[in-house]
């Protein structure tokens, strides 16, 4: 799926700790299902995302940030309604030792998929969300706590 590709992407680039150890940030699609109607071939995939760290040593707010950055773009709806959003991203977190934890985020995901037959062929297309205004900020950014950077 290519929002779970995505999502791990800009966390990796934005999380000083998955910069210089990828394999603590595993990425997981699960209860995922397909959603079709018959009067076309386009269907859309909806599942949840499972975030899981592993010894994670920072802040969870590194995670979060970069996190919600890519939801508002990737899949606002998310975030679109109070009422909807509250329970929508869910996290639980475990702590290994003093200086580490475990952190799994889970949240629904979907991606529009559109077929169009072409000839004998079809050809497919992963639809991207329909743009919002910019809540993300400028790019490149930085994350800075008590004046001290800890983004990379």
């Amino acid at each position: 799926m290519d929002k779970a590709t995505s999502l791990r992407e800009q966390l990796t680039e934005n999380v000083a700790q998955f910069k210089k150890h990828p394999d603590k940030l595993k990425v997981f699609i699960e209860n995922g299902n397909i959603v079709a109607r018959l009067s076309s071939l386009s269907f859309e995939y909806r599942y949840e995302l499972n975030i899981l760290v592993i010894d994670y040593e920072g802040h969870p707010d590194t995670i979060v940030l970069p996190l919600l950055r890519w939801v508002a773009t990737n899949q606002p709806d998310l975030m679109q309604n109070p009422d909807k959003s509250e329970n929508r991203i869910i996290f639980e977190c475990e702590p290994i030792n003093n200086k580490t934890y475990d952190i799994s985020i889970k949240m629904p995901l979907s991606e529009a998929v559109k077929i169009v037959k072409n000839g004998d062929n079809f050809d497919m297309e992963h639809v991207p969300e329909p743009e919002l205004s910019d809540l993300t900020g400028p790019s490149p950014w930085e994350l800075r706590a008590n004046n001290e950077l800890v983004t990379p």
